[in-house]
């Protein structure tokens, strides 16, 4: 019984914890598209008041690090790209070659 309840329990903590590399709903695909544009524009206060609170993609941590990258604060930028490897190291090449 108890190797049952310890087994379990591992699994649970393992999902618990996971964070997925791609937002799956319509609104957070809009929010995604939302800080390229921004980016795109060079606002970049703007996307960083947009992802305040809301990172819970993958792709939300390499976007801030994007901004990061191009502001020129590179140590900053490379501890958000360090997140990403640790979420995703296979979906996201681009935030190695910035």
């Amino acid at each position: 019984m108890r190797i049952i309840l310890f087994f379990s329990s591992f699994f649970l903590l393992n999902t618990a914890g996971a964070q997925e590399c791609f937002p799956e709903t319509r609104k957070d695909k809009k929010l995604v598209q939302k800080i390229e544009r921004l980016i795109e524009k060079r606002a970049f206060y703007d996307a960083f008041d947009e992802l305040r609170g809301k990172e819970k993609f993958a792709v939300l941590y390499e976007l801030k690090a994007e901004i990061l990258w191009i502001k020129e604060t590179y140590f900053e930028s490379e501890t958000e790209a360090l997140k990403v490897i640790d979420i995703c190291p296979d979906n996201f090449p681009n935030h190695i070659t910035f």
